[in-house]
C-alpha cells in the first residue's frame, strides 16, 4: 500500500502520482477485460502487429485445418509436398518447418506461437497455483535467450499482454527501468486465472525439460542442430518423447530449424513426413517464400550462390545436406578443445613443432599449422595457425607462401612440414630454398597422398585426441567453424570419405593442414604418462630427424 507522506529517493509521493499509478493500473484492467484473443492464429499474428507472408499464413492455417487460402496448389506442393486438397483434415499435435534462415521461422512462427498457445490452450486439469508452461528449447543459450526476447518484445509492445505478467512488467512502452518477466521466464495470468510459465531451456540429457511439466506448448529452435543419441552428448530423442506426452490436449509440438543433414536426428525423421502428413504438419519453406523482405535486390543471395553455393542450398532454399552425411566432430569436443579461448599463436618457445600444410595456389586458401607436445598441460598443443587467401582475381605466388612457411616452421623447430602431393616438386624446391640462420637446417616439404581411406585415418586420430582431452586448439572462427561443419560420408566398398566445408575461396584448409600437423606429434606412453617417453606415430616420416 503507498501512502501519500511515504518517502521514496528523498522525495514524497504525492496524491497526485498515486492517483496517476492506480490509474494506470486500472486502465491496464480494463484494457486487459475488453480485448478478445483471436482463436486463428494468423489473426493473432495480424493482432500483434507482425503480418504473415502468404506460407506462414498457409502454414498456420493448415495447422489448425483452416482451409488455406494464401497460396495455390502449385506453392502448397512446394510448401506441403502436397495439393490444398491433400491437407491434413484433422489438426496435428505435431508441426515440423524446415526454413531458410533469415526467414522469420523464430520470430514469426516459434515466438508467437508460443504466446498464442499459452493463452489459448485450455487448461481444465491445472490445479490452483500451478503453472502451465509454454516451452522453448534450443541447442544452446544464447539461441533460447534469443526466442525469449522476441517473446519479450511482443509483450513489451502490448498494453493488453503486459497487464497479465506478473513476474515484472512495466506499466508502459517508457518504463524503461524494468523488462518484461525475468531472464529465463514471462510468467501470466491468463483472463481465466490460470498461470503459464512461458520458458527457455538448453537441451540437455534425459529430456529434463519436457518432464514433470504440463505443457500447452513446446517449440523446439534450430531442432535439426540438437545433438543426437549417436553424439552421445544429448538425446534429441529422449527429450521429444518426453515433452510428446505431455502436452495437454490442444496445445501443439513445433519443431523449426534450417536444415543439416538429411535424415539425421529426430527433426528429420518427423520432416520424412512431409507431403503425406500422417503424424506431423510438415512444411518447407526457402527464405524467401517466409520472408519476401529478405535481401530486397538480392546481394546477399548473390553473393552466397557465387562463394558458397553448397551453404547457400541449405541456407536459402532450406536444402538439407546428403542423407548419408554425419557431423564427424562432437560438438562438446571441439569446445573442450578450445576451453582456453586462446584466439591469437604461442610464441615459440624452443619446443620441437611439427608442421602441416595445405597450399592451395590458383583458388583456395593456403594454411599452415605448428603443434608441439606440452608438457606443462599434457595436450598437443597447436602454437600457431596461419591462412592466407587469395585476393579476387588473383592467384598466390608459391614463392611467396612457401617463403613465409619455410620461416615459421624454422622459428618453431619443425623440420618438415607434411602436405598433400600435390605440386610436390614445386613445393618441396621452394621450402628448400631457406634455411636456419644460425644452424643452416633447413625445412623438408614431405607430402602425403591425400587418399580418401588416408585422410579419414588421420581424422579419427585427430578426433581421438579431441574426444580424449588431449588437443589445445586456438579459437580461430574459420578453423572452429570448419570443425563445426566436417561431414564423413559413406563410400563405395565400406570406404568412408572426409567432406571439408567450403567456405568462400578456403576448402577446409585451416583444419587440413591442423589436423596433419597435430597428428604427427609422438604422444608420451600411457604406461609412462610422467615420464618423457614419446611413442612415434608409425605414419610420422619426421622421427628422429629434423633439428
Amino acid at each position: 500500500m503507498l501512502h501519500p507522506g511515504k518517502r521514496v529517493d528523498g522525495q514524497a509521493l504525492v496524491v497526485k502520482e498515486i492517483a496517476g499509478a492506480f490509474a494506470d493500473a486500472f486502465k491496464n484492467l480494463d484494457t486487459a477485460k475488453s480485448q478478445t484473443i483471436p482463436k486463428r492464429a494468423v489473426d493473432f499474428l495480424e493482432w500483434l502487429g507482425v503480418p504473415p507472408s502468404p506460407v506462414v499464413a498457409a502454414i498456420l492455417d493448415a495447422l489448425q485445418c483452416i482451409p488455406v487460402t494464401t497460396i495455390d496448389d502449385a506453392q502448397s506442393i512446394e510448401t506441403f509436398g502436397c495439393k490444398l486438397d491433400g491437407l491434413p483434415k484433422v489438426a496435428r499435435r505435431i508441426l515440423v518447418v524446415r526454413a531458410g534462415g533469415r526467414g522469420g521461422k523464430t520470430s514469426r512462427i516459434l515466438a508467437p506461437l508460443a504466446i498464442f498457445f499459452a493463452l489459448t490452450t485450455p487448461l481444465t486439469t491445472l490445479r490452483k497455483g500451478e503453472h502451465a508452461w509454454s516451452l522453448l528449447v534450443a541447442p544452446d543459450m544464447t539461441l533460447a535467450l534469443q526466442t525469449l526476447n522476441f517473446v519479450r518484445g511482443y509483450f513489451e509492445e502490448s498494453e493488453f499482454l503486459r497487464s497479465m505478467v506478473t513476474n515484472g512488467k512495466r506499466r508502459s512502452k517508457a518504463d524503461e527501468e524494468q523488462q518484461v518477466g525475468t531472464a529465463t521466464c514471462i510468467t501470466i495470468r491468463r483472463p481465466d486465472g490460470k498461470l503459464v510459465d512461458i520458458r527457455i531451456g538448453v537441451a540437455s540429457g534425459g529430456g529434463k525439460w519436457g518432464r514433470g511439466k504440463t505443457l500447452c506448448f513446446a517449440g523446439f529452435d534450430e531442432a535439426a542442430f540438437f545433438p543426437s543419441e549417436e553424439d552421445k552428448v544429448v538425446n534429441d530423442r529422449e527429450l521429444y518423447r518426453a515433452v510428446i506426452q505431455r502436452v495437454v490436449p490442444g496445445g501443439i509440438v513445433a519443431m523449426v530449424s534450417t536444415p543439416w543433414i538429411d535424415g539425421y536426428g529426430v527433426f528429420e525423421e518427423l520432416f520424412a513426413d512431409w507431403g503425406d502428413h500422417r503424424e506431423a504438419l510438415c512444411a518447407q519453406g526457402p527464405t524467401r517464400a517466409l520472408n519476401p523482405t529478405w535481401d530486397p535486390d538480392h546481394t546477399i543471395e548473390n553473393h552466397l550462390r557465387k562463394t558458397d553455393p553448397d551453404n547457400a542450398a541449405r541456407e536459402i532454399d532450406a536444402i538439407p545436406l546428403p542423407a548419408g552425411t554425419k557431423l564427424f566432430l562432437p560438438p562438446d569436443a571441439i569446445l573442450m578443445a578450445i576451453a582456453s579461448k586462446r584466439d591469437g599463436n604461442i610464441e615459440p618457445d624452443g619446443s620441437r613443432h611439427y608442421g602441416g600444410c595445405d597450399l592451395g595456389f590458383r583458388r583456395n586458401s593456403s594454411a599452415l599449422a605448428l603443434s608441439c607436445w606440452n608438457e606443462a598441460t599434457s595436450k598437443v598443443t597447436v602454437s600457431y595457425v596461419e591462412e592466407i587467401k587469395p585476393k579476387r582475381g588473383h592467384t598466390l605466388k608459391p614463392s611467396e607462401v612457401a617463403a613465409g612457411f619455410a620461416k615459421k616452421a624454422i622459428e618453431y623447430r619443425a623440420g618438415s612440414v607434411m602436405a598433400d602431393m600435390h605440386g610436390v616438386d614445386a613445393a618441396a624446391e621452394e621450402f628448400g630454398k631457406h634455411s636456419h640462420p644460425n644452424t643452416g637446417d633447413s625445412v623438408s616439404y614431405v607430402g602425403w597422398s591425400s587418399q580418401p581411406d588416408e585422410q579419414f585415418d588421420k581424422y579419427v586420430e585427430f578426433r581421438r585426441l579431441m574426444t580424449e582431452g588431449l588437443l589445445d586448439l586456438p579459437d580461430v572462427p574459420s578453423l572452429t567453424g570448419a570443425m563445426r561443419r566436417v561431414t564423413v560420408r559413406p563410400g563405395p566398398g565400406g570406404s568412408m570419405k572426409i567432406e571439408l566445408p567450403r567456405m568462400g575461396s578456403a576448402h577446409g584448409d585451416l583444419l587440413q593442414a591442423t589436423v596433419l600437423s597435430v597428428v604427427q606429434v609422438p604422444l608420451p606412453s600411457r604406461s609412462e604418462a610422467n615420464s618423457v617417453a614419446f611413442i612415434p606415430r608409425k605414419e610420422n616420416p619426421l622421427a628422429g630427424g629434423g633439428f
